[in-house]
């Protein structure tokens, strides 16, 4: 087991994904807390205590930035993913660039999410 119990935040506007990523972060030994809804993930950054948030960056409404930026004001580390680079300009970029995200193109396998997660949570 890779998690050891750490609290994961999973955001990401598609229910199916969502549900994977839930279950397989579960599987790890992750304590998992996951939504399809950017405001409750807002909401849930206010009122938890996590070790890493996993968002998608395109989302409806609540943009994974708009998380980013939540999580880091709490000292949270944040790994975007994305099935699409093309989307990546202005702020996500500049996020990458300086290194105070991390970044998963979908698909992903299992092994990377768990050591994605897993070195973002311990720094």
């Amino acid at each position: 087991m890779n998690g050891n119990g750490r609290r994961v935040l999973v955001v990401d506007d598609e229910a199916l994904i969502v549900r994977m990523l839930h279950r397989t972060l579960e599987m790890g030994g992750y304590d998992v807390t996951s939504t399809t809804d950017g405001n409750e993930a807002l909401q849930h950054i206010d009122e938890g205590e996590f070790d890493a948030v996993v968002t998608d960056v395109v989302m409806e409404g609540v943009s994974g930035v708009d998380v980013y930026t939540k999580a880091e004001a709490r000292g949270l580390p944040v790994i975007f993913m994305s099935g699409n680079t093309q989307e990546y300009h202005g702020d996500v970029s500049q996020i990458l660039r300086a290194g105070r995200a991390r970044f998963l193109s979908k698909p992903f396998e299992r092994e990377e999410i768990y050591a994605t997660v897993d070195e973002a949570s311990r720094n």
